[in-house]
Formats: C-alpha cells, sequence, structure tokens
C-alpha cells in the first residue's frame, strides 16, 4: 500500500485550527497522532472535484475510539477567481474515547472500486 507523504520537517507535525480541533495533512500521512477525548481530527486534504474523485475511508476506524463527523469540499476566493481546478477536502472525526485505531482513506472514483493506483493517507490515531 502506498502512503502519501513528505517531509515532516518542512511544517509542523500537527497544527491546531481550535482548542478543540487537530489538523493533520498529507505530511502527516502514516505518523502517530494523538488526540483527548472529545477533541475533533480534521484531515485536510488536496482534491479535484473534476477529476471525479474524492478522499473516502478505506475502512471505518474502531467507532469506540473514532466517529467520522461529515466531510466538506471548499476553494479559497483566489482559487474560485482564478477557476482553479484544485481545492481542499476536509474530513472530520470525533475522538469519542481512550484507545488506538488506524485512519485509512484513498482518493477514489466512487462506485468504480479501489485501484493501486489510488492516492492513499493513513495514521495511527490514539486517544487518552
Amino acid at each position: 500500500m502506498a502512503i502519501i507523504g513528505g517531509c515532516a520537517s518542512a511544517q509542523p507535525a500537527k497544527r491546531k485550527a481550535s482548542s478543540n480541533e487537530v489538523v493533520v495533512t498529507l505530511l502527516e500521512a502514516g505518523g502517530v497522532i494523538e488526540l483527548k477525548v472529545g477533541q475533533i481530527l480534521v484531515v485536510e486534504l488536496p482534491e479535484s472535484p473534476s477529476s471525479g474523485r474524492v478522499w473516502q475511508m478505506l475502512r471505518r476506524p474502531v467507532g469506540t475510539v473514532l466517529m467520522p463527523d461529515g466531510n466538506k469540499y471548499e476553494q479559497t476566493d483566489a482559487q474560485k477567481a482564478r477557476q482553479d481546478l484544485i481545492g481542499m477536502q476536509y474530513l472530520r472525526f470525533e475522538a469519542v474515547g481512550p484507545g488506538e485505531t488506524i485512519l485509512s482513506l484513498a482518493l477514489v472514483r466512487p462506485g468504480t472500486g479501489l485501484s493501486s493506483s489510488d492516492e492513499r493517507w493513513m495514521g495511527q490515531i490514539i486517544v487518552r
């Protein structure tokens, strides 16, 4: 399984969007993400709707540890003005109980199944 990632030293491993959110990007792929019960994990990944591909879970995380809490796609005003084909998909998860789970995502074409060429993001989630 290919894991998408980058040099973790190029940017902090985790950025806090608010006191209750932990935001991760492609840079954290393959890493360990620690949360407290009640925190929200936001996985921010680039997406191009014109490609017909969206980020989806490959399998659900352990439900007593991490629960999906929705997702959305956004573009900045500058991206919209340039009519960019790329924006960001935000996948939200709530840390509901202590434990560990794997969060595994892939950039897929809905309804066509998983392909070996699909981009992937995976992280080990530890909730305390």
